[in-house]
């Protein structure tokens, strides 16, 4: 009993430092939820909102929806699939001609799907998940300024791509029934395919799109409700990519 009072105590005290550490770092904030339903033959489905900030928290950067379903091969291994859409927000820009063009929200639809193998080793869980994820954004015009007098519309291009995202995690449970589970992960975005649809295809000349370190710690509320406190770090690689450097993040789930 000592043992599992000072192991909770040691969780309390590394959630707190992570959330200490985030603060002083924090250029974005990341929250979400989800529900998820058990079905039968091991099978399941799920929803979830996201909300996202940046600019050291100042302004909305993306919010979205998702939908997905999942089946458990065995205790090892699940199979996952699903789909999400984003609203993001593009910041003002200046174009080649120096002409001001407006910020702007673009829409994303996104679709993956992806396997997540995972082996018990003591009290430590570690895990590999492999997704593939297809990426679209449409195509729409952006009001154009000339030193501040109309000039047109920008068009900004639709674009597709293609990702493999790959995640390997740990995470430390130190007895069966304690609430708290600290984790950390690194995750990296190889990008298989990319394409402007008025431009000619190819990735770029980049592999890697991003990559992202993340530790945290979860909180088991009782059977059906869950909390999560992470620090991310993010490296992009994409300029139509905006996601903070040093994020935040709380998340809640549901379960039934």
């Amino acid at each position: 009993m000592i043992r599992q009072i000072k192991t909770t105590a040691a969780c309390i005290a590394a959630s707190m430092a992570i959330g200490t550490a985030s603060l002083a770092t924090a250029q974005g904030f990341v929250g979400s939820a989800d529900v998820k339903l058990s079905l039968p033959a091991n099978m399941d489905i799920s929803a979830d909102v996201e909300y996202r900030t940046a600019d050291r928290l100042k302004h909305t950067d993306r919010w979205g929806l998702g939908a997905g379903l999942g089946y458990k091969v065995n205790k090892h291994l699940k199979i996952h699939a699903g789909y999400n859409f984003y609203q993001e927000f593009n910041p003002a820009s200046t174009d080649r001609k120096g002409r001001d063009v407006n910020s702007f929200w673009a829409s994303k639809h996104r679709a993956y799907a992806g396997l997540t193998g995972s082996i018990k080793v003591w009290k430590f869980e570690f895990s590999l998940r492999e997704r593939y994820q297809y990426t679209y954004r449409t195509e729409l015009e952006v009001p154009r300024f000339d030193e501040g007098e109309p000039d047109g519309n920008k068009t900004v291009d639709a674009k597709s791509k293609h990702v493999l995202r790959s995640r390997l995690q740990v995470s430390f449970k130190p007895y069966k029934k304690c609430r708290f589970e600290p984790y950390a992960s690194y995750e990296l975005y190889s990008l298989l395919h990319t394409q402007n649809h008025t431009e000619h295809a190819g990735t770029g000349g980049k592999a890697v799109d991003k990559w992202r370190i993340t530790a945290g710690c979860s909180y088991k509320i009782n059977r059906h409700n869950s909390v999560e406190l992470f620090y991310r770090y993010v490296h992009a690689t994409d300029p139509d990519e905006y996601d903070a450097a040093n994020q935040i993040g709380v998340s809640y789930s549901l379960k039934f």
